[in-house]
């Protein structure tokens, strides 16, 4: 008679590769960042390289007529943003003395109804004030000192993304010839969603990001706030950030406003504003154009996200979803591992009974990987 026995030396294997694992994640970011992106860029813009593939017959010139393209893109969203806060920061000054008197005239009318010193409310509020307004120069200050890294991780990325595009038939290929002959329509299968789910994925975030943006722009130039396409815009793409994005991106808009109008009824107008953005965002929007493609539930996603800020920052918060989606598609084609892809699946509460139907089988059971079967007349460990 044979039985299952903890197999210590696979156990000590997984928690050892675990560890070296997530070692590399962590402390292998600066390599791992730039050359992540440029494979998930490089799936991005295959269209824009294919379409001009077939225009010229030539690989590198349609890469590099697919960078212009893009870089052009990138560098006019830049000097727009570029010219917008510019004129933010020279009415700094006066934006942070007209904050000061607002403020003091709420907290003055606080002090007189709960009887507090006028003068130490007075006194706390100005220092305040001082860091709320400070505090983007602060983070632009840090973003420039930082700026000759991002700089150079980008320059990588492009020169990355252009051996990705120019070698991908041959990384295709040599995954390709890695498995049997009697596998690879899997293996294309395989290939075929995880590129479509990235392109998807990314293209439609970017079609959110213009949606949102159209949005928040037009209520905040009904409102009447000052430079509402700046706000608006940089709100939209805050949401790359999913589920604090929006709500982050409200609070510039609202500090700003708070600061340049007279009543409050503007800033709260702004708070009601992207409240309402945020719901069609989250409830309609995000769902009809992103939400089929991930096929993940909330929690795995919540769990990714929060994982990837940890290890890599804002850069793991907006590669964690495709990622972990890119895993599910490798689980789903991998018969003992199809449990585990179901429990990333948006629909594991319908799908809930499939693992006592389906997967309530000896060779689905995790403790199969680690245990070893051994005779009853060997000595148990």
């Amino acid at each position: 008679m044979r039985k299952n026995v903890l197999n210590w030396n696979k156990i000590s294997n997984i928690l050892i590769s675990a560890v070296i694992l997530g070692f590399l994640l962590i402390k292998g970011h600066a390599f791992l960042v730039p050359l992540v992106f440029a494979i998930f860029l490089s799936i991005l813009i295959l269209p824009l390289y294919n379409f001009f593939y077939r225009l010229t017959r030539t690989d590198w010139l349609s890469i590099v007529f697919s960078f212009l393209i893009i870089l052009s893109a990138i560098g006019g969203v830049m000097y727009f943003f570029s010219v917008q806060i510019y004129s933010v920061f020279s009415e700094l000054s006066e934006i942070q003395g007209t904050m000061s008197k607002g403020i003091n005239k709420i907290n003055y009318f606080i002090a007189e109804k709960f009887h507090l010193s006028s003068e130490v409310v007075r006194d706390w509020i100005d220092s305040q004030v001082n860091l709320l307004v400070e505090l983007p120069s602060t983070y632009i200050s840090q973003g420039v000192s930082s700026s000759s890294t991002f700089l150079i991780q980008s320059l990588i990325c492009l020169v990355y993304m252009f051996f990705i595009l120019l070698y991908k038939d041959a990384f295709q290929n040599f995954i390709i010839s890695q498995f049997p002959k009697t596998n690879r329509a899997d293996i294309f299968e395989v290939l075929e969603s995880i590129s479509k789910v990235s392109q998807q994925y990314f293209l439609g975030r970017l079609l959110v990001m213009v949606i949102l943006a159209v949005l928040n722009s037009l209520g905040l130039w009904i409102l009447g706030i000052g430079f509402p396409i700046l706000w608006g815009t940089l709100a939209a793409v805050l949401t790359i950030i999913p589920y604090i994005g929006t709500t982050l991106g409200g609070t510039f808009p609202f500090i700003y406003a708070f600061a340049t109008e007279d009543s409050l009824w503007a800033p709260v107008g702004v708070v009601i504003m992207y409240q309402v953005v945020q719901q069609l965002e989250g409830n309609i929007i995000t769902p009809k154009i992103v939400g089929g493609t991930m096929k993940l539930n909330p929690f795995v996603s919540i769990v990714a996200m929060v994982a990837g800020g940890l290890m890599w920052g804002i850069s793991g918060l907006v590669i964690a979803l495709p990622v972990i989606a890119i895993i599910k598609i490798l689980f789903d084609h991998v018969e003992l591992m199809q449990p585990i892809g179901l429990l990333l699946d948006k629909d594991l509460a319908v799908k809930k009974d499939k693992f006592l139907n389906e997967y309530d089988q000896d060779k689905y059971r995790l403790v199969n990987y680690l245990t070893a079967r051994e005779s009853s007349n060997e000595k148990e460990l």
